[in-house]
């Protein structure tokens, strides 16, 4: 109804050409004093924004056009993204039959702006005929379109219906979608005055009733639009606040509130994947950005796209793909974005860099993740993003987790989390409370673990969320288990549904298992999440990965065969796992098969290469979890100097941290028994019934404590 009329500030804006000027551009003309766009002489349906972009392209067609220049010209301010920009130039391209492949008309210059460089004819008379260039025809053909009048007012004369029997006129040729009816040939004053009642009667309705918002139901879907816009709407960057605090209810309802024009908006449609992703409606997800991606292509514009894919590459994630398949997107974002300096979108550019520094993580190529890491630190505090820059000290400790530096990585994440209680962001706050308490563990730290726990379980029961609530009760139950409290780990287990019964789904669970006495479920348990494991994970802390799970399979397998029954036969997939170690877990498992199979000559150097590797580390988890194994083997060879050296070089490594592991104990205990040294193995007995809490103590009757 609208869209063909210039708003009052935009009809009185100087124009290079002159206000009165039609330009002739081949088979359309542009009106500027009417503010219409024609093809073959009859005015087409344009929005305001696109008779500007036209406009000022034609106007400045003797240079390229600045994306800020023309953003200034659209729209008045600079409070505009590229991506709308580039929606406009994508409608624009449309309505002209241009592309942004051939660019005919419009030609982008990549990273500069973009310039018309179609036909022009400026000595062509001012109502110039239409051009003998057919239009291409159209599927559709359009009905007559006449305004719509309020009841009150004076009211125009309806433009009459264009003759749709094209067989009976010579000169009618077929029309594209969207075009307005030639009305009859009047006088320009008279054809002015129209205009004018047209545009007040447009206001009218305006005002009387009011803009169309759009309301999305559960799913996103629109559903009719309301009378009037809601107080207190909120703006894109209000749902970003939203999103990245975790409030996904406040995220869905904004959507629902925003106006058409801005809920079509690209920033806006990414912060609708995001909630699909977050709410795992993947596949929903997928849809919204292969549409997305089609336009950011058609458009070229490469700040949009590069948004796309560094999202693409967190989807493919959720979706299975591997590093490798996620490394494709994120790189082609960077492809997109390097050529134009870190000043053309800065956000977007460090965005992809800390993608990537995910990507290169899971590969476990650190030094290059901590370097794109550290370039997109700078970044975000180049540009004040205080919340993504803290977000990357975050992801700097996970990587100083895996690099050997983990007091390093538990006081960065203690001064994150002081940043997200002064920012009173208190998902932040949990989110960092996890991190700590898995560091702690690996450290062997586990009553600090606990109390870690405890203040992220304080900070939930204030700002309740399932997600986080859940992850910060099974670590709570892994450092219970730790404890051999294991009554207590059980009922935190049972609580979030990781564990039923005998049934685990969570690897946290299947080390209760083993710590409670029940091998046979541990085993079938540890086995599915091996299988349902992502084959890219890293050398992880504690054992929550695939190779964790293999880990936890073979200390299951050897405890049944220990026990008289048959060794369990791993798949296929465990043998090859077993045979070609990534992590310390792998490798320590690759070591116990081989002892299983009676290799002690293969499982040695294994089982030194993962203590080195741990120390190296600084892991102490995983340095108790090698030295058991090479104990056993030491024993059964009878090299009882070697065994003690070994127990000796790992207490050494933190002494105050071993002498107070149970695991480590019972390992100390076993060498004092296999020396017969009596004194030292009451001295352990008793520091065992101390640290064992509800452990079976080994020499003791003992019966695995079973759910009440």
């Amino acid at each position: 109804m609208h869209g063909r009329l210039f708003s009052r500030r935009a009809r009185h804006r100087q124009h290079p050409l002159g206000e009165d000027d039609e330009v002739p551009l081949g088979e359309w003309s542009l009106d500027r004093d009417a503010g219409l766009l024609k093809r073959q002489g009859r005015p087409v349906d344009a929005s305001r924004k696109v008779m500007e972009c036209i406009g000022h392209l034609i106007g400045h067609r003797d240079r390229v056009v600045g994306y800020d220049e023309l953003i200034r010209k659209v729209w008045g301010h600079d409070n505009v993204s590229n991506h709308q920009l580039s929606q406009v130039i994508l409608s624009a391209r449309r309505l002209l039959g241009d592309d942004g492949q051939n660019q005919r008309l419009i030609r982008t210059a990549s990273g500069l702006g973009y310039q018309w460089v179609g036909p022009l004819d400026e000595a062509a008379p001012a109502h110039a005929s239409p051009s003998a260039v057919a239009a291409p025809p159209d599927p559709m053909p359009p009905a007559a379109i006449r305004p719509a009048h309020a009841g009150a007012g004076p009211t125009p004369d309806p433009e009459p219906a264009f003759d749709r029997d094209e067989a009976t006129d010579p000169q009618a040729l077929p029309r594209p979608q969207g075009v307005i009816p030639a009305a009859p040939d009047v006088p320009a004053a008279a054809g002015r005055a129209r205009r004018l009642v047209l545009a007040v009667t447009v206001v009218l309705l305006l005002c009387v009733g009011g803009y169309a918002w759009r309301q999305g139901a559960e799913d996103g879907a629109p559903t009719p639009a309301r009378e009037a816009p809601p107080a207190g709407a909120p703006s894109i960057g209000a749902l970003e606040i939203a999103m990245r605090a975790g409030d996904f209810d406040a995220v869905r309802e904004g959507l629902t509130t925003l106006p058409p024009s801005m809920a079509e908006s690209p920033d806006a449609m990414l912060i609708a994947m995001r909630l699909d992703f977050h709410r795992g409606r993947f596949e929903r997800a997928r849809d919204k950005l292969d549409a997305q991606l089609a336009l950011a292509r058609e458009a070229e514009d490469p700040i949009w796209q590069a948004k796309l894919l560094v999202f693409e590459s967190m989807l493919k994630g959720r979706q299975g793909a591997t590093a490798s398949e996620r490394e494709i997107s994120v790189q082609a974002a960077l492809d997109l974005l390097e050529p134009l300096g870190e000043d053309a979108a800065p956000e977007v550019l460090a965005d992809a860099l800390r993608a990537r520094s995910t990507v290169l993580l899971l590969q476990g190529r650190h030094e290059a993740a901590l370097r794109d890491l550290n370039r997109s630190g700078q970044i975000y505090e180049r540009i004040g993003d205080a919340g993504s820059a803290i977000a990357v000290r975050t992801d700097r400790a996970r990587i100083w987790m895996r690099t050997g530096r983990l007091e390093d990585a538990l006081r960065a994440m203690r001064s994150v989390a002081d940043h997200y209680q002064t920012r009173s962001d208190k998902i932040g706050q949990v989110g960092s409370f996890n991190t700590m308490a898995r560091i702690q563990m690996e450290l062997l730290r586990w009553e600090d673990a606990v109390q870690t726990s405890d203040r992220a379980l304080a900070v939930l029961r204030e700002t309740p969320v399932i997600e986080r609530r859940d992850r910060a009760l099974q670590l709570r139950a892994q450092a219970m288990t730790g404890l051999g409290r294991l009554r207590q780990a059980r009922a935190l287990l049972e609580e979030v549904g990781t564990l039923r019964g005998d049934e685990a789904s969570s690897m946290i669970a299947v080390l209760y298992l083993l710590e409670a006495g029940r091998t046979a479920s541990a085993l079938q348990a540890s086995a599915v999440a091996f299988s349902e494991g992502d084959r890219d994970d890293p050398d992880d802390i504690l054992l929550d990965t695939r190779e964790g799970a293999l880990l936890a399979w073979m200390i299951a397998a050897q405890r049944i065969a220990d026990s008289g029954a048959a060794m369990p036969t791993p798949s296929p997939a465990q043998v090859n796992a077993l045979r070609n170690p990534m992590s310390i877990a792998g490798t320590i498992a690759g070591a116990r098969w081989a002892m299983a199979q009676g290799d002690d000559a293969r499982a040695e150097p294994l089982l030194r290469e993962a203590l080195d590797e741990a120390r190296r580390k600084g892991m102490r988890y995983h340095l108790v979890l090698a030295s058991e194994p090479m104990l056993d083997l030491l024993l059964r060879q009878g090299r009882t100097a070697d065994a003690r050296r070994l127990l000796e070089d790992v207490r050494a490594f933190d002494r105050e941290r071993t002498d107070q592991d149970y695991a480590f104990t019972v390992q100390r205990w076993r060498l004092a028994v296999a020396t017969g040294d009596d004194r030292a193995v009451e001295a352990l007995g008793e520091k065992l019934r101390a640290l064992a809490g509800e452990r079976r103590i080994p020499g003791s009757a003992w019966e695995p404590e079973r759910p009440q």
